[in-house]
């Protein structure tokens, strides 16, 4: 891209709503070898059309379709449209594989194919005159563990890539797939995941070509089919990785886009910040059953999660005892109850308001169904009061995860790449961009892109460091 002047700087996030933008040219559909059939659709919310092309599975939201003459449902860049094949009359589909969606020139009774139409769950069905109408598959669907990792191949359609994850493949109008509509709706380039990147003040990006460095004050930053990050070349960009432990490892590799979904976190501690009512009156049933409300007089329950970041509850059960200011705690891991040294309940005491039992209860280890490890979880009740006032519970938080994946890159000013997952967890840490700076940058010349450049004797050997320090630039980032 050259040299630049500066720009505002703008932190992008990173939509996944997928192909969005731009809009193809010359359409297969146009050419006088397909039949006169033509379908437009477009996607209602997630998920991309699935294309087969000479030599790999492509991905894309435009539906400009058409059916060629041997029958094919095709794109207007003249690929394949994959789909479910019926099973018997079409009630059912074979989900278990995608195949070209082929509708048949004539039917049964010699009616000839004169239209399809597609239902927003994506059936197809060829109209023939005469004869009416004939289901001939079910459009399929694609989403990805990380989209924004996902190559752009041309204007509207993209690839999977090793950081994308595989594509997983779906009906519409089920689960997190869209509905499909008619029409060609907005526009469509596969552009998620991509940067416009530029180097405010100085210093260049440092762009590995096969072992060559080119340098570039403003790149577009993008992945490749392998999970490099790349500029608008297919150049990898050069910085730093973090290591297992999330510190950054200073030293210069090609980044890498490629991320695993953050490991699950079995929940160990559980803080609670509530208010028991000091008039509240002994339960009417005086044998305690968490089945039964007349039993106790407050429960609070939250999610936790196991070592497999399965989601379970635990509950909390006060039981106002005859004795003044003292209550029952009874505890549970979904329906199996939690004890402390074998002893079924917790006596939880207060004096003028204050809690004046343990502020911390340690419950012995519980040994989840479905395979997890055992979980010992910790009670902290710091906070628990017995004042003036109704039963309120201020806040109650565990400190436990699912797993999760990315939805989300931001990249700073420092030039480091930053991901939030599904789970909750935001801004971790996952790379950090460099910038160069040559002792004669007058002195660099153009490569043969025309676009990027490489150092010279003249212009000396280039000093790469974060952005911000040496001397160094900020880096602007603007997600497309």
């Amino acid at each position: 891209m050259g040299r630049v002047g500066n720009i505002f700087l703008l932190i992008g996030a990173l939509s996944l709503v997928g192909c969005n933008s731009d809009e193809s040219t010359t359409s297969a559909c146009e050419s006088a070898s397909v039949s006169v059939v033509n379908v437009n659709l477009s996607i209602d919310g997630q998920g991309f059309f699935v294309f087969e092309s000479a030599d790999e599975t492509l991905y894309g939201r435009k539906g400009d379709f058409c059916v060629d003459q041997s029958g094919y449902l095709i794109n207007g860049a003249g690929q394949y449209v994959l789909g479910f094949e019926p099973i018997g009359s079409g009630a059912v589909f074979n989900t278990g594989a995608l195949e070209r969606i082929a509708l048949a020139p004539t039917n049964g009774s010699g009616g000839l194919l004169s239209d399809a139409q597609v239902s927003a769950a994506g059936v197809v069905e060829g109209v023939y005159t005469p004869g009416g109408n004939v289901i001939a598959a079910k459009v399929g669907l694609a989403a990805f563990p990380s989209p924004q990792n996902l190559q752009t191949v041309n204007a509207i359609e993209c690839r999977e890539t090793v950081a994308s994850g595989g594509a997983l493949i779906g009906e519409p109008a089920t689960g997190a797939f869209g509905n499909i509509q008619s029409g060609l709706e907005g526009s469509y380039a596969c552009e998620q995941g991509r940067f416009d990147l530029q180097v405010v003040g100085q210093g260049y990006f440092a762009l590995n070509d096969a072992g060559t460095m080119h340098y570039d004050a403003g790149i577009i930053l993008g992945v490749d089919r392998d999970g490099y990050f790349v500029d608008d070349h297919g150049y990898r960009v050069a910085g730093y990785m973090v290591d297992a432990g999330g510190s950054i490892v200073p030293a210069l590799v090609d980044l890498s886009a490629v991320t695993t979904e953050v490991a699950p976190i079995a929940t160990s501690s559980i803080t609670l910040d509530a208010n028991l009512d000091p008039g509240a009156a002994q339960p009417v049933n005086g044998t305690f059953n968490n089945d039964q409300t007349d039993s106790y007089n407050e429960v609070v329950d939250t999610a936790i999660y196991d070592s497999l970041g399965q989601a379970h509850t635990a509950a909390f059960y006060f039981v106002k005892t005859a004795v003044a200011d003292t209550w029952n705690l009874y505890a549970y891991f979904d329906n199996e109850l939690m004890q402390v040294g074998g002893a079924a309940f917790q006596v939880v005491t207060f004096a003028g308001g204050t809690l004046s039992s343990s502020a911390s209860i340690g419950y012995d280890a519980v040994m989840p169904t479905n395979g997890a490890a055992s979980q010992a979880i910790t009670l902290d009740v710091t906070a628990l009061t017995q004042a003036g006032a109704a039963f309120v519970v201020n806040s109650i938080v565990q400190d436990g995860y699912p797993a999760g994946a990315v939805t989300t890159m931001h990249i700073a000013a420092n030039g480091e790449i930053r991901f939030d997952y599904s789970n909750g967890h935001s801004g971790v840490l996952h790379a950090q961009l460099l910038l160069a700076k040559f002792p004669d940058a007058g002195a660099l010349v153009l490569s043969g892109d025309a676009e990027t450049y490489l150092q010279t004797i003249a212009s000396g050997v280039p000093v790469l460091d974060v952005p911000g320090s040496s001397g160094l630039g900020d880096i602007s980032a603007t997600a497309r």
